[in-house]
Order: C-alpha cells, then sequence, then structure tokens
C-alpha cells in the first residue's frame, strides 16, 4: 500500500541512543509506502543529525532541518506540520516505534477519514511504562493531562506526541503557541479547537513509547517544571473564557501550588514556583480568531464521553 496524503514529521533535541532504536523501526515500516518524514532538528550538536544521515533509509524519503538554537517544541512542530506537502501529517514524538502493520493501520484510517471528507485531528494512542493513553483529557478543574483510554473523560484533542492534523485545519487555528515552547501547547491548541466545535477521532494503536529521553537529567526536569506550571496558567488566560477562566482559575491555580511541595522533594521545586509567577504575570492574549471555552462547554464536555 502505497500513500501520497500522509508525512510523518518530528521535533528531535539529542537522544542519539534512543534515535538509535526507535528511527530504524520508522524505515522499516515506511518502506513501499510513499511517505515521508519530516525532521525538525533542534540538537545543539550536529551528533544527532549525523546520526540520521548515516541510517540506511533505502527507498524511503526524508529531510532535516537543523536549529541549533532551538526555537522550541511548539515553534518547530508548527513548522514541521505547516510546512509539510502533504494533506495530512502524523506529529510523532522520535521516541516511539512503528510497526508495519500499525502504520497500515494509520494509513487506512487516515485515507478513509480523507474519503469521507473528515478532516477532524486523530489522537493516536501510546503506550508509556505501561499506561495507555489517548489524547488529552481535562478534569473538573479545567487541569490538562494525558488522557487514559478506559477514562470516563472525553479527549479533548490530540496529545502532540502522536497526533495526525489535516494540515489546513492546524494552520486555521494557528497551531501551537510558539511562545509555550513546550508542553502543553498541545492542550492550548485542543482547547481552541474543541471550543470551535471540532472533536478528535481516536486510533488505539498502543504505539510504544519510551518517554522522557530529552528530560532525562535534572536540568531538564527543571527546565519542564518551569515551563509546565507557566504554561498551564497562560492556556486558562488565553483560551479559557473569563467567566470560564474565574470559575477554575483559583481553585486550578491552588492545586499547582500544592503540586509545588512535592516539587521541592524532587529538586525541582523553585523553578516550578517561578514558573507560576510567570504564569500569573507574564503572558498576554496573542491575537487569534478562533474561541475561547466557556462554561458552559466545558460543563456540556464533561457530559458527554466519547470512548475509545
Amino acid at each position: 500500500m502505497t500513500t501520497g496524503i500522509l508525512t510523518i514529521s518530528t521535533v528531535l533535541f539529542g537522544g542519539a541512543e534512543t534515535l538509535a532504536r526507535t528511527i530504524p523501526t520508522w524505515i522499516q515500516s515506511l518502506d513501499g509506502t510513499e511517505i515521508a518524514c519530516r525532521f525538525i532538528d533542534n540538537s545543539p550538536s550536529d551528533d544527532v543529525e549525523n546520526l540520521i544521515r548515516s541510517m540506511d533509509w533505502g527507498s524511503v524519503t526524508f529531510t532535516l532541518e537543523r536549529h541549533p538554537g532551538n526555537p522550541g517544541f511548539a515553534s518547530s512542530a508548527n513548522s514541521a506540520v505547516g510546512g509539510a506537502d502533504t494533506p495530512w501529517v502524523f506529529l510523532l514524538n522520535p521516541d516511539v516505534y512503528l510497526s508495519p502493520a500499525k502504520l497500515q493501520d494509520l494509513i487506512g484510517y487516515v485515507e478513509g477519514s480523507d474519503t469521507a471528507g473528515d478532516h477532524s485531528p486523530i489522537a493516536v494512542s501510546l503506550l508509556t511504562d505501561g499506561a495507555h493513553t489517548c489524547g488529552i483529557s481535562m478534569d473538573r478543574l479545567g487541569y490538562f493531562s494525558d488522557r487514559p483510554v478506559d477514562s470516563g473523560r472525553p479527549c479533548l484533542g490530540p496529545s502532540g506526541g502522536a497526533a495526525v492534523f489535516h494540515r489546513s485545519t492546524f494552520v486555521k487555528f494557528g497551531g501551537f503557541d510558539a511562545d509555550l515552547f513546550a508542553w502543553g501547547e498541545d492542550a492550548g491548541l485542543a482547547v481552541r479547537m474543541y471550543a470551535s466545535g471540532i472533536r478528535t477521532n481516536l486510533l488505539p494503536l498502543e504505539l510504544e513509547h519510551e518517554g522522557g529521553h530529552s528530560v532525562a537529567s535534572l536540568t531538564g526536569q527543571r527546565f519542564k517544571a518551569s515551563l509546565l506550571s507557566r504554561n498551564r496558567l497562560w492556556v486558562i488566560k488565553r483560551d479559557f473564557s473569563r467567566a470560564f477562566g474565574a470559575t477554575v482559575g483559583i481553585a486550578q491555580l491552588a492545586m499547582i501550588l500544592a503540586n509545588g511541595i512535592r516539587k521541592i522533594t524532587l529538586g525541582t521545586g523553585k523553578e516550578h514556583f517561578q514558573g507560576v509567577a510567570r504564569g500569573l504575570l507574564q503572558g498576554s492574549q496573542p491575537t487569534r480568531l478562533s474561541s475561547r471555552m466557556t462554561l458552559g462547554q466545558f460543563t456540556s464536555y464533561h457530559r458527554s464521553g466519547r470512548v475509545l
């Protein structure tokens, strides 16, 4: 089976040892298809680029762009998706394993959606340390997290780690907020799409995901803690209506602050609270055409489960 409607796009940042295990499974799975890979490499050195280029790609086509200054996952994912030359893009973390059978399942699903004229995003499920998740959900305080497949909460939108977007839909909603840099940018886009009536389809492929290769060090964990606490608050300010944000904002802030106590024991507390301060004092609403989620929509979201 071949297809010219899909590109696999990914953002790289170090992790050469992991990539040496995962990317060969991509090549094996892509052999015999017309699917190309599009790499955006933000690694500070050229080690990852050299590794990718040294692999035997056979008939599989790939492109690689280097951005050693590291503009962040959000900005790079926007380029990876928006710059593709196919109508559909599979945005996939590089620490995920593919198999020919599962890729064929994905191709069939995308081709079926395209034929039906369904341009809805597709959340592809991942298996990480035994946890099977698919997309993003929000609890009753608007606190977003990876969605377990057996959750009673509906899928808000796809996770940036395994998401299939119709490129026109992704671009229409402005992609990810580039200044979020990483962690939570997919939740912000998911809120905007959901508030505008876009629903996400679910594909339970259970792709094996190593997870955490880019934040394995304490420095990386501290960086993530800072950005995630900041970005949670920015999503509230930018993508929730004023009434909805006021309703859940104080309770969610209390939850974030309480979570900071646990972060102290992990050595990331200082960065977590610094992120909270930036989240409260910075991050003005960017200009965009998409809707903010209202309290009524959020209530409806929790009443309308959509499960695998």
